[in-house]
């Protein structure tokens, strides 16, 4: 359990030590009611920091026996002599609030950065790092009017490209009333200012004649649900295992009620869900430390309707679990247990990381990335490679998150201390096209500028955060603690790219092409460069099969199209990812822009994702990764790009004619990467 009163450790220990109990499947109906709808504009002041702060320092994780696994000649990766990674940015998080340890988390929007800790959140520009709201996340503040338990902690979030909303979770927690809840709040649209909904989840889970509560929650999200995980405890007696909440999430946009599921897992070891950024993923996938040679997959299927569970035990090599770490001031932090802190997905792969053991005492990072493939229709999933980032001196590292971008780079945030050194902010990552197992040296974001917690063993993360731009989809963002005068902490974002992704070769295009719409201003020149000189084109109405409608038919769409060719050079190298951009706006809101790459092999349009678009010109942009290249760049470096605006007309709405609009391109590029 975290940043809650010690009095409660009694049913806070995570019993890795005991052995697996047989797996199980418990699937149940959760009833989520109507979101309560608020707006973050009603806040005031909009930054709130209490001017005092009642310190609730958790008691330390008990010591826990490791799960031997079975035995292999598998071997982890090392770091290799040479950083990776270009910081780009950095700025101050947030400060503290009180609660030991911070749980730092973070979502990265195309204009916003949502932070959050225990119990804040706080949204920065992220251009400038300017923060313009911070408020408690308790029933005094972002979740007034639905929570009402008296223990708030363990704070996640994360943006959602496909859906264009942030999604922020904490728990709730009242022992005495017995009362598990999940606390979820959605925002209405990409802009985190404004209008959310909130949503007061069921965690508790009743069986054997016993109560059970949720702990350290995973927070994940694919295609179509939202994922909560959660180790399981009794509030009065009873065992530990596992539960996966799943939600879907189309009916949290619109802040409607929804239907979720509880799946009980017959486990003691911590599930965490991934974040996946591929938008047309069905699975969920999961992961979870089983013992010292195994990691445990998780395919979930149908989460949003019938969830499915298939597991797939992975040997990885071999690991001791972590004990306390040492500090400056000849103080020590929790290592926690050797649970995995945090899982991404994309393009097929899975990456996972937590702390482990050096056999001469120290702790080290362990990172892993796993080939899913076509896991669970068929085949079975492979550990693709996994590293330790083991620090020199004798100093030791611990706490990492870690994430894989569009261009196969993959990085680490962690933390790295010794007897000597004060807990500092560092991330080591790797290139797409770096030897298997090898990730690079370690790149300082943040040294501690004072001695960090109190005597004894000072609770410490208890996680990081690191998440990819959805802009371009290759660089990286952090969100991790460090100390401050006083014994306190503070949290820092940082922002770095990975040599795969820093250096784009510009493509302008070579040809361009009205689809759908009329062409009522500029020509292929007015694309090449922003100056305000642009294409712009009528939207024309379309029936539910996109053609223009005839006297009978009903229109569905007003819809404006342009199609445009690029020439890449392959000369340049082994091609890496490409990265599509546009500069536009519509004259009036309401409607929705969209990317498609022509499919070479097939010769169809495939979707490569949406963007908000609206009357001021804005750059947005999309990847297209390695793994999808072969498809949308011939063998010549041709690709063609449709850029889409459409206003539709909502379902149950016949007979309604959508507004008509112009879309005006001021620019439209192509940037290409590579090994």
């Amino acid at each position: 359990m975290k940043a809650t009163f010690s009095r409660y450790v009694a049913v806070s220990v995570l019993m890795v030590g005991m052995a697996t109990l047989a797996v199980s499947q418990q699937v149940k109906p959760i009833t989520i009611e109507p979101a309560v709808q608020f707006s973050t504009a009603d806040f005031s002041p909009q930054i709130r920091i209490p001017l005092e702060y009642q310190t609730r320092q958790a008691s330390p994780n008990e010591s826990t026996q490791m799960l031997l696994g079975p035995s292999n000649s598998l071997v982890a990766g090392n770091v290799g002599t040479n950083p990776r990674g270009t910081l780009k940015a950095k700025f101050k998080g947030i400060g503290f609030t009180g609660y030991v340890p911070p749980d730092p988390d973070m979502a990265v929007g195309p204009n916003h950065i949502v932070a959050a800790v225990n119990t804040d959140i706080a949204f920065f520009n992220k251009a400038t790092g300017v923060k313009t709201f911070q408020q408690p996340m308790d029933n005094t503040g972002f979740f007034s009017g639905i929570a009402s338990g008296d223990v708030y902690s363990d704070t996640k979030c994360f943006y959602d490209k496909g859906s264009g909303r942030f999604f922020v979770a904490i728990l709730e927690i009242d022992f005495a009333n017995s009362i598990s809840k999940v606390l979820i709040a959605v925002s209405d649209d990409s802009d985190p200012n404004g209008t959310w909904y909130k949503y007061r989840i069921e965690a508790k889970v009743s069986q054997g004649g016993n109560d059970f509560w949720l702990d350290y929650p995973g927070f994940g999200f694919n295609k179509d649900a939202v994922i909560v995980t959660g180790n399981m405890f009794p509030f009065a007696s009873g065992g530990v295992f596992n539960q996966i909440i799943t939600i879907p999430k189309a009916p949290m946009l619109t802040g409607a009620a929804a239907t979720g599921h509880s799946v009980v897992e017959n486990s003691f070891v911590t599930i965490q869900p991934s974040r996946t950024a591929d938008p047309t993923q069905t699975i969920s996938y999961a992961a979870s430390a089983l013992n010292s040679t195994t990691i445990r997959l998780y395919a979930i299927a149908n989460p949003a309707v019938s969830p499915t569970i298939t597991r797939k035990d992975i040997p990885v090599p071999a690991f001791q679990y972590p004990e306390k770490v040492p500090t400056g001031g000849g103080r020590f932090l929790d290592g926690l247990d050797g649970r995995l802190y945090n899982c991404a997905f994309r393009s097929g792969r899975l990456v996972a990381a937590h702390t482990t053991k050096v056999a001469t005492g120290q702790m080290k990072v362990r990172w892993y990335e796993f080939q899913i493939g076509s896991w669970p229709s068929s085949g079975n999933p492979t550990l693709r490679q996994s590293g330790d980032i083991v620090a020199p001196s004798g100093n030791s590292t611990h706490m990492p998150a870690v994430s894989t971008n569009a261009a196969g780079d993959i990085a680490v945030i962690y933390s790295r201390s010794g007897p000597n050194l004060n807990p500092e902010v560092c991330q080591s990552s790797r290139m797409g096209s770096d030897p298997l197992g090898q990730i690079g040296a370690p790149v300082v974001l943040q040294s501690s500028s004072g001695i960090y917690g109190g005597g004894g063993t000072n609770r410490w993360g208890d996680y990081f955060a690191v998440e990819i731009d959805p802009t371009d989809e290759v660089t990286f963002w952090g969100h991790a603690m460090y100390g401050v005068a006083g014994g306190a902490w503070e949290t820092g974002i940082f922002k770095w790219s990975v040599s795969s992704g820093a250096n784009l070769t510009k493509v302008a295009p070579n040809n361009a092409m009205v689809l759908q719409g009329i062409a009522v201003n500029g020509d292929l020149s007015s694309l090449l460069q922003s100056e305000n000189n642009k294409l712009s084109i009528q939207s024309i109405l379309v029936d539910k099969y996109g053609q223009p409608i005839s006297g009978s038919a009903a229109p569905t769409a007003a819809v404006a199209s342009l199609s445009a060719d690029f020439d890449i050079d392959l000369s340049a190298g082994p091609l890496q990812s490409v990265k599509v951009s546009i500069e536009s706006s519509i004259s009036k809101t309401g409607a929705t822009g969209q990317y498609f790459a022509y499919n070479w092999n097939t010769g169809t349009y495939i979707s490569l994702g949406s963007f908000s678009i609206g009357t001021i010109d804005k750059v947005t942009s999309v990847v297209i990764p390695k793994a999808k290249l072969a498809s949308y760049v011939d063998g010549t470096g041709n690709v063609r790009i449709l850029f889409r605006a459409i206003n539709s007309v909502k379902a149950g709405r016949p007979g309604v004619v959508p507004p008509p609009f112009i879309f005006n391109i001021d620019q439209v590029e192509l940037g290409a990467s590579f090994n």
